[in-house]
């Protein structure tokens, strides 16, 4: 039986709106949490950063620590140097300078989000709210000279997925 030609129409515009809702929800769905605003409990994410600052202050430098590696790759023209981290970690950066990493993902606390902590040989804590995607994140620097202090590491380094930097936490 042929249809008249409003059906046609009909058939096709619903056949166009049904491929548009999909090819959007599609979209978002591809776009996953590294291009959404971030969606999290202010309290909730509070007392979880002051919960990870109490873990940070208690660190001790030991044969126990998860250590990680500055690494540097040579890229055209240029060099990326980066550490990445999961979980936590401890980074070496010079005799007496050191960093200590803890992050937590909204993938395993959406009420928190994403969020790196961490402190230095001086009990200095900075805060970095790049992705952590399933627990890991990268901090990366296109700079030639390596960090020679937790300082110059804090300046240069931001998350590689969304080129965030560190700030300080300041106490009141």
């Amino acid at each position: 039986m042929k249809q008249s030609p409003r059906y046609q129409w009909h058939d096709g515009y619903l056949k166009l709106l049904l491929a548009s809702v999909f090819l959007f929800g599609s979209w978002n769905l591809l776009q996953g949490q590294h291009h959404s605003h971030p969606r999290y409990d202010a309290e909730s994410r509070m007392l979880k950063k002051n919960e990870i600052i109490q873990s940070l202050r208690s660190f001790r430098p030991n044969e126990q620590a998860v250590v990680v590696e500055l690494t540097e790759k040579e890229i055209d023209q240029s060099v990326k140097q980066s550490v990445r981290i999961i979980g936590e970690g401890f980074l070496q950066i010079s005799n007496t300078d050191w960093i200590y990493f803890i992050s937590t993902s909204s993938h395993t606390d959406a009420n928190a989000g994403d969020m790196t902590l961490a402190i230095d040989q001086s009990g200095n804590v900075y805060q970095n709210d790049g992705h952590v995607c399933g627990g890991i994140v990268h901090f990366q620097t296109f700079e030639r000279q390596k960090p020679r202090n937790s300082d110059q590491f804090f300046q240069l380094f931001k998350s590689d997925t969304d080129d965030i930097g560190w700030n300080k936490v300041t106490f009141k």
